[in-house]
């Protein structure tokens, strides 16, 4: 008897697994010219152990020379893989959220999105 897994088995791991969108996501933000880390290991310092970002992205967006001085975009990504729904719950803007909005993003109250990510109409309450 053959204890290997079959290839559709592997496909079907890794599908469920989350680790293909891990994927995705990196080469997305390798398209945007983000240098890219997956699974990217550091010590929790307040428990002692290993603990893994599924997806590390790092650009420089600004630099001067003249000055030394660079600006960087950091992004840290933590893929969910679920049949269930995803639940976001916002809270209300303060001064600080309305005098420095970030240009061309656009977040509502309430959003909800389903496990593929699609938007669905929030349920009435």
């Amino acid at each position: 008897m053959n204890d290997c897994p079959h290839s559709n088995d592997i496909i079907d791991a890794l599908k469920q697994s989350g680790y293909i969108m891990e994927q995705e996501v990196a080469t997305q933000l390798e398209s945007l010219n983000f240098h890219v880390w997956t699974n990217w290991a550091f010590e929790d310092s307040d428990e002692g152990k290993s603990r893994e970002i599924d997806v590390r992205a790092i650009k420089r967006v600004a630099h001067n020379e003249e000055k030394k001085l660079s600006a960087f975009v950091e992004i840290i990504v933590e893929c969910k893989k679920s049949t269930n729904p995803f639940v976001f719950i916002g809270r209300p803007k303060n001064q600080t959220d309305n005098r420095h909005p970030p240009s061309g993003i656009g977040f509502s109250d309430r959003a909800v999105y389903g496990s593929k990510g699609n938007r669905k109409e929030p349920c009435p309450n």
